[in-house]
């Protein structure tokens, strides 16, 4: 009786450890995930700092210059685009692993986690 109290203690206390582990594993990959989403973030808002200022210099020279080179802008205003519509996609990538980290595992019956 003893021994088999025993066992059973061994037995939760092996779940507890096991649990604790994915726990540990899960916080931590979540971490990474969390920094690799604000890195993207921190660059698509360079990207876009410089978009903005690209276009914004491209508006001036075409404003300011007599006869200005209108079709030359293009390109600069192209480029800038091109640039805020990547830091849109890094965006878009980042939230969509923000959300995962709160969405149910794929299969619940290997997931070490279930109350």
């Amino acid at each position: 009786m003893a021994e088999e109290r025993a066992d059973g203690l061994e037995a939760r206390e092996a779940r507890v450890a096991r649990r604790e582990a994915a726990l540990a594993e899960r916080a931590e990959s979540a971490q990474r995930v969390l920094a690799a989403a604000e890195a993207r973030d921190g660059e698509a808002d360079g990207r876009d700092d410089v978009a903005v200022e690209r276009d914004r210099a491209a508006s001036m020279e075409a404003f300011t210059t007599p006869d200005g080179p209108y079709p030359q802008d293009l390109e600069a205003r192209r480029h800038a685009a091109i640039d805020r519509h990547s830091s849109k996609d890094d965006r878009t990538s980042a939230a969509a692993d923000r959300t995962a980290l709160t969405e149910p595992p794929d299969d619940p019956e290997t997931d070490d986690l279930r109350p």
